[in-house]
């Protein structure tokens, strides 16, 4: 094969296909991936609260448990005790893992594990779709279930960085908007951020914005760290 030959007329086409295709992949892992850590958490979350309420379980449990959690899996984020709380925290106010429950859920400690597989059958929920961190700032900065989902949409559809999700819900993003959209004849404006903001390709941010240690997802992106403490 002649190495000076020139490339073929469609190459350029071939090599533009088989990026988008590389990169679809790639995200498509990832939202997957993120979408069963989402639900490991929340199981986990699930089960502590559960036992904390029938046994009577304290704090010191929690600091254990993390303990021997991080002895097993020593590569796997997101073991420590403050994020087995987040955990917790998370199921106690997302028993269905949906910011606004629409349906009534059984108590904590009273479902089933085919009630809770059921859940993650048939639950398209907006927290599947977003990054752990995302969502321990929903659940520690906003009270209101229903801003909680407002702002969990807008944060999806433009791919927010935990940093200007906390920046919109700090400047009360919502009433904002919704003043402005009080006027029939004034027209809302976008929640889009400039892509003078956008400070990173959106693969770059996928890789900043999932929080995948749990896999050791090295190749993908950059693992965080669990460090959120004290806003529980």
């Amino acid at each position: 094969m002649n190495s000076n030959a020139p490339l073929p007329a469609d190459y350029g086409i071939w090599l533009a296909s088989l990026k988008s295709r590389i990169q679809g992949a790639r995200m498509r892992a990832l939202l997957s991936a993120n979408a069963e850590q989402i639900r490991l958490y929340h199981d986990i979350g699930h089960e502590i609260l559960a036992r904390q309420r029938q046994h009577g379980w304290g704090t010191k449990v929690i600091a254990q448990l993390s303990a021997d959690l991080r002895a097993a899996f020593p590569e796997m984020k997101g073991l420590s005790a403050t994020n087995l709380k987040y955990m917790r925290f998370f199921a106690e106010h997302c028993p269905n893992r949906r910011f606004v429950t629409e349906s009534p859920v059984a108590p904590i400690g009273q479902q089933t594990a085919d009630q809770l597989d059921t859940q993650h059958d048939t639950a398209a929920t907006l927290t599947d779709q977003l990054p752990w961190f995302h969502i321990v700032i929903l659940l520690t900065k906003l009270s209101d279930p229903a801003l909680r989902e407002w702002y969990a949409q807008q944060a999806i559809q433009n791919s927010w960085s935990r940093e200007v999700l906390t920046v919109q819900i700090t400047n009360q993003l919502y009433l904002t908007f919704r003043t402005i959209c009080q006027t029939p004849s004034d027209q809302c404006p976008s929640t889009e951020i400039s892509p003078s903001v956008q400070l990173t390709t959106l693969h770059e941010a996928l890789a900043q914005r999932f929080t995948l240690g749990w896999l050791h997802y090295v190749e993908l992106l950059t693992l965080a760290d669990d460090g959120m403490g004290g806003a529980l």
